[in-house]
């Protein structure tokens, strides 16, 4: 709702996107799905906090998920759990 009330909301959102897609993604999701700064958090803020505004962009059409590692991070986190784990 925001978006609509608050004249400067589109240019915050703008800035978001850029800031998600340009910086965040890429240097702080590693190539298989790791999360550069350790284990510390990143499932509760990267995952948790994260996700939930990439998954509003996505279903407003803006897709931050395609060119990013995102898809690696389930594998990363579920490898060692996982019985066939080499």
């Amino acid at each position: 709702a925001q978006l609509y009330d608050e004249p400067q909301a589109r240019e915050w959102l703008e800035t978001e996107i850029i800031c998600w897609r340009d910086k965040i993604l890429p240097s702080s999701i590693g190539r298989d799905g790791e999360y550069i700064d350790g284990s510390g958090g990143w499932l509760t803020y990267c995952l948790q906090n994260g996700l939930l505004f990439l998954a509003a962009m996505r279903r407003n059409g803006c897709d931050l998920y395609e060119g990013s590692n995102l898809d690696h991070v389930a594998d990363y986190a579920t490898g060692p759990h996982t019985p066939d784990t080499p």
